[in-house]
C-alpha cells in the first residue's frame, strides 16, 4: 500500500488530484465512461460515503461486500485524540485482484471542507499521527465492475516510544491536569512509577541536554521539531552537554529528586509544544490491549437480498445494543446489507444507513407467502413506478412474496425477482 500526501483543500464531492482515486476518476473521463450511468453511479457512491459515514470508536473492525453490479463506497468517521497513531488495515483475498481505494480526509477547525490526508489503493496498512483534535473520514471503494469482500480494521496506539524501560502506560499513576499544591497549579505531565535506577529512554530522536531545578531535581530535556520532552526527578543523568540521541537511547534513571523526595521513585514526563505550552502526554504513550469484537455475523447473507424478520427492528447508529436508535424498520421490510461487524449488519434502508442485529435479519430465499398478481402488472427493477420494467404480466400470475417496503412488494416469479406495486 502506498501513501500519498494531501494536495490542498478538498470538498467532500471533489477529489485531490494526487490520490489514486482521483486518477481513476480521470481515467474514466478520458475513456468516456464518467458520464455513463454506471460511471455516474460510481462517482455518486463516492460522494455519498461522506454524508453516509458511520461514527466509530477504535478498535473497530468490519467486513464489507462490494457487489460488482451496484457501485458502493462506505465511510467511517472517527475523532481520535491528539498524539495517537491511527492504524488502518485493509485485508482480504480480493485486495490482490481488485483495485481498492482507501482515502482519509480531515476536517479542520473553522473549515467547511475536508482535506485529503493520506490515500492508498492496495490492501495493506495505512497510518497517520493525530497532530490536533480533529475529525477524520475514511472512505473505502473498489474499482468499477469488480466484486470484492474485504475487512477493514481501525485501531489507535502510541505515537512515541515509552520513556521508562520495561514499562507501559499501565504504570502511569498520576495524570495531566491533576491538582497540585492545594490547587495553586496543575500537573503538566504524567508520572510513571518504577524502581529506582530503572533506565529512562528517549521517546523520539532529537537533541538532549541535562539540567537541575528545584521542582524537577535532576532533569533531561529532549527537543525535536517544535516539541520539548521533559524528564524529571531522575536519580542519575546520562547526558553531558548537548548531544543527538535516537529512540531508545538511555538518558538517565528513575529517581525522586527535586520536590519528589518524599514520594516513591517515578519519572515525571511532560511534553511542551512551541507556542502552546504543556500538552497531555498520555495519548502519545498509551496503546490499548483491547481488540475489536470478533466477527460473528453470517457474512454469506451480504451477497443475498435480505429482510427484517417477523417483528419490527431498531436501526441503530453503531453496532451495539446501547447505540442511539435512528428509526424502527417494520417487519418484513427489505434491507440492503452493506457490511458486518461483530454480530451486527450495517444496512441501508430507504437511503438511511445504520446497524441491525444479525439475529433480526433473514434472507429472501424462503418466501413469506404466495399471491396472485393480475394481468397488466409490471415487475420493476426497483421499488419505484418509474424504475425499469423487467417483466409485464400478461395474465393472472402466481408470485412468491419475499419482502416489501410499505408501498411495493418484492416478489419472485419463476427465476425473475423484482418489485410490484401493492
Amino acid at each position: 500500500m502506498m501513501l500519498h500526501p494531501s494536495c490542498g483543500p478538498v470538498r467532500p464531492s471533489l477529489f485531490a488530484a494526487s490520490t489514486p482515486h482521483a486518477r481513476y476518476v480521470d481515467g474514466l473521463r478520458k475513456a468516456g465512461l464518467d458520464k455513463t450511468a454506471l460511471g455516474l453511479a460510481w462517482q455518486e457512491a463516492s460522494a455519498l460515503a461522506f454524508a453516509d459515514s458511520i461514527v466509530i470508536a477504535p478498535p473497530f473492525s468490519e467486513t464489507i461486500y462490494f457487489p460488482a453490479e451496484r457501485p458502493l463506497a462506505l465511510g467511517y468517521r472517527l475523532s481520535p485524540l491528539r498524539g495517537e497513531r491511527v492504524t488502518l488495515t485493509v485485508s482480504g483475498a480480493d485486495t490482490a485482484r481488485t483495485e481498492i481505494f482507501v482515502d482519509v480526509f480531515e476536517l479542520r477547525d473553522g473549515e467547511d471542507e475536508m482535506r485529503a490526508l493520506v490515500s492508498a489503493h492496495e490492501g495493506s496498512v495505512l497510518e497517520w499521527v493525530v497532530e490536533k483534535d480533529r475529525s477524520y473520514v475514511v472512505r473505502v471503494q473498489p474499482e468499477l465492475l469488480r466484486s470484492a469482500r474485504l475487512t477493514i480494521n481501525i485501531r489507535t496506539g502510541a505515537s512515541l516510544g515509552f520513556p521508562v524501560e520495561g514499562s507501559d502506560s499501565g504504570h502511569i499513576r498520576s495524570f495531566f491536569g491533576n491538582v497540585r499544591d492545594q490547587g495553586r497549579r496543575k500537573h503538566e505531565g504524567v508520572d510513571v512509577f518504577a524502581p529506582r535506577g530503572t533506565p529512562v529512554v528517549a521517546v523520539t530522536k532529537g537533541w538532549a541536554s541535562a539540567a537541575q531545578n528545584k521542582l524537577g531535581g535532576k532533569v533531561v530535556w529532549l527537543r525535536n521539531e517544535g516539541r520539548t520532552y521533559y524528564y524529571a526527578h531522575l536519580d542519575s543523568q546520562y547526558v553531558d552537554g548537548l548531544r543527538m540521541v535516537s529512540v531508545g537511547d538511555t538518558l538517565g534513571t528513575v529517581g525522586n529528586t527535586g520536590n519528589a523526595k518524599h514520594t516513591p521513585p517515578h519519572l515525571h514526563f511532560g511534553i511542551y509544544s512551541q507556542g502552546e505550552g504543556a500538552i497531555d502526554p498520555y495519548p502519545y504513550l498509551h496503546t490499548s490491549e483491547q481488540a475489536a469484537p470478533a466477527l460473528k455475523a453470517d457474512t454469506t447473507l451480504m451477497a443475498l437480498s435480505a429482510r427484517v424478520g417477523n417483528r419490527e427492528v431498531a436501526l441503530r447508529a453503531a453496532p451495539n445494543a446501547k447505540a442511539p436508535v435512528i428509526l424502527h424498520v417494520p417487519k418484513e421490510h427489505a434491507l440492503s446489507l452493506l457490511a458486518a461487524s461483530a454480530d451486527w449488519f450495517r444496512v441501508r434502508y430507504k437511503g438511511i444507513s445504520g446497524y441491525v442485529h444479525g439475529s433480526r435479519i433473514s434472507d429472501t430465499r424462503k418466501a413469506l407467502r404466495n399471491v396472485e398478481l393480475p394481468a397488466g402488472n409490471a415487475i420493476h427493477d426497483g421499488p419505484a413506478a418509474d424504475a425499469p420494467i423487467k417483466l409485464m404480466l400478461e395474465g393472472i400470475t402466481a408470485a412468491d412474496v419475499l419482502s416489501n417496503d410499505g408501498t411495493f412488494l418484492y416478489v419472485r416469479i419463476d427465476a425473475v425477482e423484482g418489485w410490484v406495486l401493492q
